[in-house]
């Protein structure tokens, strides 16, 4: 143990397998791959250069160790600074933060240099720490795998009733559909209420397009994840999974039924091509679809908690000036742009794009201007945001309007470019996931405004009639059974309309809520 110098490769492994441990409900296996790769190389690198320099590789292992302590320590040592008393006035910035910890790791990294003493010893020691470090995480991953955890129903009974009608003429027309599910975005009534702004322009406008605009719009569920697996396989969480999930916290089947949807299995059928854009959330991302676009450059979800960490938000930020809120801004601006450019004659197909916003992170101002938020990257929301960010509940609504603001620009302008490049006019569905989260506490039911959370854009461009079928009540989770009906011959029942609350903490312990929306409020 005292000849190995194994200990460096095992630290720069551990901060990536902790934190997939602590993750390990929403984030797949595959995510923490690339990041592990990439440090053990640049490990093998710094040690194999170093080494060379010193000839020493004891001493060199040692000092490659302490440089992955400080580098993985960064976000620690950043937030530290960023939230003490006196920051607010000597205004101890980005700058300042690389700069002292710089130089700590440098003063570090002398001290072992200048070291007379050997380091077989504490070579053998570090080795032994760092792999107890390392098998305690990959324990409780293991652990987690091998465990019971929530599965989906196999036998597809909320599809028992369903039947395919005579064919009509319109049911022969394969019309490109277009499933765009904006996060976040609130309900006119709480939009005026609670956030001070009339959004009568812009459904005005959809109206003038020919939406139809659910006047009362409300989300199945409170949660995107739930949210997005129930509209797209049209039916309700518990009715697609086993028993026994409600006192799980595990997300990924609700990745599975995403991925693995009814919706584009059933159209894919049918002959339909899907096109899916990428979200930066795991859960919404379909990888698998005939064609994924994204932009060149982006990051996960695990990537970003990961290079939160590390020095290198601040290093992209301050000395690359392309920063994680850029690369997100980024993101949103490219889906709206390839969107309403997909050509039209490539057709039939089923486009879905997951655009997180006006959710935040909030990186637009109501003119598109960017926006550079001093805290590290996060999606987080609600009380998760606040505590994160430390900011008032009039600060959340002040970013969000704004944000939105600019949003209603871009989806004029998308769904303008939509329609006025088809002849025959395709099926859009514009709709949020749940509504925003300035007074959503993520653990209490009571303490959250159910109206706030639940209120939502809901609004749908069905030619021939298909707006016939709508009602001022209907839920997403009756979406596509009103597309599947209408336009493909379908007579699947309509499921009743209902609202339900779980925790993030167990998000299958549904609470149903239905009634109670109205008597939460601002």
């Amino acid at each position: 143990m005292k000849k190995i110098v194994l200990h460096p490769f095992l630290f720069a492994l551990f901060p990536i397998i902790f934190l997939f441990a602590q993750n390990i409900n929403i984030i797949p296996f595959s995510e923490m791959l690339l990041p592990a790769g990439v440090m053990l190389a640049a490990t093998s690198l710094l040690l194999l250069i170093l080494g060379a320099i010193s000839g020493q590789f004891h001493r060199t292992g040692v000092i490659v160790s302490v440089v992955l302590a400080f580098f993985y320590s960064y976000g620690y040592w950043h937030r530290l600074i960023m939230n003490a008393p006196l920051q607010s006035k000597l205004y101890m910035g980005p700058e300042f933060i690389l700069t002292t910890w710089s130089v700590f790791l440098m003063f570090g990294v002398i001290l072992i240099v200048r070291k007379k003493q050997h380091f077989k010893n504490l070579t053998a020691t570090l080795n032994i720490v760092s792999i107890c470090l390392v098998t305690m995480s990959t324990v409780n991953i293991g652990i987690h795998y091998l465990g019971p955890r929530p599965t989906l129903r196999s036998d597809d009974p909320h599809f028992a009733e369903k039947s395919e009608g005579p064919e009509s003429s319109r049911s022969r027309t394969l019309r490109d559909i277009y499933y765009i599910l904006v996060d976040g975005y609130a309900g006119a009534d709480v939009l005026g209420e609670l956030y001070r702004y009339d959004n009568h322009d812009f459904l005005d406008f959809l109206s003038q397009r020919g939406f139809y605009v659910v006047p009362d719009g409300k989300a199945n569920y409170c949660q995107t994840a739930l949210c997005a697996a129930s509209a797209l396989n049209c039916d309700y969480i518990d009715r697609l999974m086993k028993n026994g999930y409600e006192h799980s916290a595990d997300r990924r089947p609700l990745r599975a039924m995403i991925r693995n949807n009814f919706v584009t299995k059933f159209l894919s059928e049918k002959g339909f091509t899907t096109v899916a854009f990428s979200s930066g959330i795991g859960w919404t991302e379909m990888t698998d679809a005939d064609f994924y676009l994204t932009p060149t450059l982006f990051l996960s979800v695990f990537q970003n908690l990961l290079i939160n960490m590390t020095p290198l938000h601040s290093i992209t930020k301050n000395i690359l000036h392309n920063s994680q809120y850029d690369l997100h801004r980024d993101r949103v601006l490219f889906t709206f742009e390839k969107m309403r450019a997909l050509p039209p004659n490539i057709s039939p197909k089923f486009v879905f794009a997951h655009i997180i916003a006006p959710h935040p992170p909030f990186v637009f101002d109501e003119h598109g201007e960017k926006i550079e938020p001093r805290t590290s990257f996060s999606f987080d929301d609600g009380s998760h945001y606040k505590r994160r960010v430390d900011a008032s509940q009039e600060v959340y609504i002040q970013k969000y309007r704004s944000q939105l603001k600019f949003i209603n620009q871009l989806l004029i302008s998308t769904i303008n470019g939509i329609l006025d490049r088809y002849e025959t006019p395709p099926i859009i569905i514009l709709q949020s996931d749940h509504g925003p989260g300035s007074q959503l506490n993520w653990e209490s039911v009571k303490s959250t405004n159910l109206k706030e959370r639940f209120s939502i854009l809901n609004a749908y461009y069905l030619p021939e009639g298909g707006n016939s079928r709508l009602h001022d009540r209907i839920t997403p989770v009756n979406t596509f059974r009103v597309v599947l009906n209408h336009y493909f011959g379908m007579t699947f029942d309509m499921l009743g309309d209902e609202s339900y609350f779980s925790v993030w903490s167990f998000p299958y312990r549904f609470i149903n809520v239905t009634s109670r929306i109205k008597e939460s409020g601002p």
